[in-house]
């Protein structure tokens, strides 16, 4: 390299960056025919520049969580208290009702028990104003139902329903009798029962004269409890009719013991005598006979079998209550007749057996007293078909009776003609006959209401106030 050139190359080193400088330099020495190996230390390339900072990434926000929506529960109806481990029969027992939140409306609850258990009220409104102000429900466990658990269900539309379990206990002063095992010698316990019917209802018989009298005398309330794990029967040996001193006796059984009363031992019933749930069996006449209106006879099972033109059951007592009984009577008999003012039968079930009336009237109930009731009871007199003779009749109201009160029940009547009634009202004024229902069995036979005293005798409509569905079609609905 000369040296003008040599003066050239610093000028125009002069003007480049360093980083220029160093990259062009050996070009040019080449280019000038030096030896860029020999003469000059060759310059290591700068590091590359550091890579720009990556950006700080902006976080993602937080999602804000969805509120957990409140879970609906399987039923708006709260209860209290939720189960009944000890409720003694007969006693009165009372569950709490409201609504968990407010319906946005009237909401209807309704109450459902086991037969033959008293509930009340039987449904409840629910609205804005009080859904959450507790309603109570009052209900009574009958003594058939001792040791037993058994549901009372609260349900409505749109607010699901809720079972209470209730646990029957007996009453104080409970002993045990039991047909088969038994010994009237035992102490009446549960595992040493007594044996007989006639033993703890008979004066001068034990146990009734030992045990049981100090208590009545007491005022004491004594319960029977028959045990019958098979069909079992037991006869009266002589007519019965003890009144007791004091206090009550109630004999409380199973349908599968049968109390067999034969024609003319007639079992009298005085003062606080109670049978209730168990089977009776009547071949004489008036071989039941109410003399108390504290006696009484509930949710028995009876088959009546008096010769014809006799009756079964004969209510000689005022203000005696006949309950949930089931009551099978012969064709030409009488199952109940009423002497006294102001008794009381209802949600019972009457059925007739036998088809050929000829000879005699057949009548499931027959009053000659002011103020008899037969309320919410069934009536099927459909076996009578044949004889052509006197009344086949669910109720008659005859010479004696009086503002009696007919209602709620239904009444299947007899295919006998001519003299098929549902009810018959031979005498009598005041009376309420309302909101039955009348139903033939055999079309164009039987009247439903027949009439042996002017219409003007009855407080209410009775061709309107009950109802006469078809088919088959009654021969008139009121005549």
């Amino acid at each position: 390299m000369n040296g003008k050139t040599h003066k050239w190359l610093l000028k125009s080193l002069g003007s480049l960056t360093l980083a220029s400088a160093v990259v062009l330099l050996p070009l040019i020495l080449t280019g000038c025919g030096g030896d860029s190996a020999s003469s000059v230390v060759p310059v290591p390339p700068p590091p590359p520049p550091p890579p720009p900072p990556a950006p700080t990434p902006t976080p993602a926000p937080t999602p804000t969580p969805a509120p957990t929506p409140t879970p609906t529960p399987a039923s708006l109806i709260v209860v209290s208290p939720t189960s009944i481990p000890n409720a003694t029969a007969s006693s009165v027992k009372t569950i709490n009702v409201k609504l968990a939140q407010d319906p946005s409306g009237i909401k209807t609850v309704t109450v459902t028990g086991p037969t033959g258990w008293s509930i009340s009220p039987a449904s409840l409104t629910f609205d804005s104003s009080n859904f959450n102000v507790n309603q109570p429900v009052q209900f009574t466990a009958p003594l058939t139902a001792v040791g037993q658990t058994q549901n009372i269900t609260f349900s409505g539309t749109g607010l699901g329903s809720v079972d209470v379990p209730v646990t029957v206990t007996p009453v104080p002063n409970t002993f045990f009798l039991d047909p088969v095992n038994g010994s009237d010698s035992n102490p009446g316990t549960a595992a040493a029962p007594w044996k007989t019917f006639e033993g703890v209802l008979k004066v001068g018989a034990d146990p009734y004269q030992s045990k049981l009298v100090p208590l009545l005398q007491q005022g004491e309330n004594v319960t029977i409890q028959v045990v019958a794990p098979a069909p079992v029967t037991q006869s009266l040996t002589a007519a019965l009719g003890t009144t007791v001193p004091g206090g009550s006796i109630t004999i409380v059984g199973p349908t599968n013991y049968k109390l067999s009363i034969p024609a003319g031992n007639t079992l009298t019933l005085n003062e606080n005598v109670k049978l209730e749930g168990f089977s009776i069996e009547v071949k004489g006449n008036n071989d039941i006979t109410i003399n108390k209106s504290s006696a009484s006879i509930n949710n028995a099972t009876i088959r009546c079998k008096p010769p014809a033109g006799n009756t079964c059951i004969n209510v000689n007592a005022a203000n005696v209550k006949l309950s949930g009984n089931k009551i099978t009577f012969d064709v030409q008999t009488t199952a109940v007749a009423i002497q006294k003012p102001g008794v009381i039968i209802k949600d019972s079930e009457f059925k007739s057996d036998g088809s050929n009336t000829a000879g005699n009237s057949t009548r499931a109930i027959d009053t000659a007293a002011a103020g008899t009731t037969v309320l919410n009871s069934k009536f099927d007199l459909s076996s009578v078909n044949a004889g052509g003779g006197p009344d086949t009749t669910a109720i008659v109201l005859n010479a004696g009776s009086s503002s009696a009160v007919v209602k709620g029940n239904k009444i299947l009547v007899a295919g006998d003609a001519p003299n098929s009634f549902g009810v018959l009202a031979a005498a009598g004024t005041g009376h309420l006959v309302q909101d039955n229902e009348f139903k033939a069995s055999v079309n164009n036979v039987g009247v439903g209401i027949k009439l042996g005293v002017p219409i003007a005798n009855f407080v209410n409509d009775i061709s309107n106030g009950n109802s006469f569905p078809q088919p088959p079609n009654l021969a008139q609905n009121v005549q």
